[in-house]
């Protein structure tokens, strides 16, 4: 049941376990968590831990609109620049012999 408190939590191997701890507003700094077992201690079930402020925290769902903005605005800017080199150069930008073109300038 994840609403009773407990100070032991059994883990089943390759599984997982969120640990919810409250520690008082006041203190800041490093502590340790660690396992009773020995064995488990020895191979990293038990490490230090920072309490502090939050550090920033990318959120995916916070940046959508503006990596969709960029993502969208780079497209426009490749399709108006393949529309103006086209145009300077008098071709269609989508013939074969103009994008060969285009390849064998961009590997000189």
């Amino acid at each position: 049941d994840p609403t009773i408190w407990r100070d032991i939590v059994v883990v089943p191997p390759n599984g997982r376990a969120r640990v919810w701890v409250h520690y008082k507003s006041n203190y800041t700094g490093k502590t340790v968590f660690h396992c009773h077992f020995l064995a488990h201690e020895d191979t990293g079930m038990m490490s230090t831990l920072f309490i502090g402020d939050e550090d920033f925290v990318f959120n995916l769902n916070d940046y959508k609109e503006l990596l969709a903005g960029l993502g969208f605005g780079m497209l426009l800017t490749g399709i108006i620049l393949v529309a103006l080199r086209s145009a300077r150069e008098g071709k269609q930008p989508y013939e074969a012999v103009v994008m060969n073109e285009m390849k064998s300038k961009a590997l000189d």
